[in-house]
């Protein structure tokens, strides 16, 4: 008996249930020679290649591993499509920012947070020591932390425009390529990553204030791991925040202070 199983257009497979022996193998016997130059070849392929065959493999990979091991096929939107676009896309993506851009422009049609790629070949990421927020369709600096690097902007100043583009516009494209379960969180994801860049990159604003238009730039000097943990981190370890709940910060709370807090939980009405 076999299963028998499309795969897509002009493709299927048969897989037997069960299988013939023949002095304890399977029948038919395979060969090791030919097993053995498989996994030779196979070796020999540069993975970090980034020829055009390279990538159409990548992605493609990329999506078959979606496409059948996804389980919540149901929050999918444009699946099928999403794996023509990405191919006829690779043939004019230029760097490596481009294909990885390319990969999450796919990965978005499963709408899952957890979803994104990333290349060990692009630059380090930098910020500006400073955070913005997307309120009401309108961009606004939230957050200055360092005014040595940040001198000539102010908390509540309006974005109007990011390197030449409009602040809405921006976003909306830099949605495009990210991954999440719901809109507001897709919205953060893109909102933060217009942060992003090379070190010492410049970031060209035209900001609103106080009835005045200026043009401002800002550097991204601070790195990744710097920025987040001094800046996007909450420094509160604990906090208690009713008779059912209790906060806890585990990117500040080691281990040992997590259990040092077992009286304290112990005593929660817990539902």
């Amino acid at each position: 008996d076999c299963i028998t199983d499309k795969l897509g257009e002009n493709l299927n497979c048969m897989v037997p249930l069960c299988l013939y022996i023949a002095d304890s193998a399977t029948f038919p016997k395979s060969d090791p020679t030919m097993l053995n130059r498989l996994k030779d070849d196979l070796m020999k392929i540069n993975l970090n290649d980034t020829t055009l065959e390279n990538k159409i493999a990548s992605v493609i990979i990329t999506w078959n591993l979606v496409q059948h091991f996804y389980p919540y096929r149901e929050k999918m939107d444009n699946w099928e499509q999403s794996l023509k676009d990405a191919i006829v896309k690779c043939y004019t993506d230029s760097t490596p920012a481009d294909f990885i851009g390319t990969l999450n422009i796919l990965l978005s049609h499963i709408n899952d947070g957890h979803a994104f790629a990333s290349s060990k070949a692009l630059s380090p990421i930098f910020l500006p020591a400073m955070d913005w927020k997307y309120i009401h369709d309108t961009l606004v600096i939230s957050e200055i932390f360092d005014t040595k690097t940040i001198t000539d902007l102010q908390v509540g100043d309006v974005v109007l425009d990011v390197d030449g583009v409009s602040a809405g516009a921006k976003i909306k494209e830099a949605m495009k390529a990210k991954s999440a379960s719901t809109l507001r969180y897709k919205t953060f994801l893109a909102v933060f990553s217009l942060l992003k860049g090379e070190q010492n990159s410049v970031i060209r604003l035209r900001i609103f204030r106080k009835g005045e238009v200026k043009q401002i730039e800002v550097k991204r000097v601070i790195s990744m791991p710097f920025y987040w943990q001094h800046y996007m981190l909450p420094t509160q370890k604990y906090k208690e925040i009713n008779d059912s709940t209790i906060y806890i910060n585990f990117s500040k709370a080691s281990i040992a202070f997590i259990d040092s807090l077992s009286p304290v939980m112990g005593k929660k009405k817990f539902v």
